[in-house]
């Protein structure tokens, strides 16, 4: 949707798509950070991945917090 909307020039459809995504990944973040886990849905139905992402979370002595997993 999102090449859509720029290509139409629908900037404020464009604004409101990115900020509902970034949104569903910040939940999807702390859901891991919480849980140590996250789920997806394949053809046989709901599949956990294991996830260490508490250690993002950790004061880690530098200025910057990296802002992208590693994957």
């Amino acid at each position: 949707m999102a090449i859509d909307y720029y290509k139409e020039g629908k900037w404020d459809e464009l604004e409101k798509y990115c900020l509902e995504d970034v949104m569903v990944t910040k939940r999807l973040f702390e859901y891991g950070v919480k849980n140590e886990k996250i789920y997806y849905m394949n053809e046989t139905g709901k599949v956990p991945i294991r996830v260490n992402w508490k250690r993002y979370m950790e004061e880690s002595g530098a200025d910057e917090t990296a802002l992208t997993l590693p994957f």
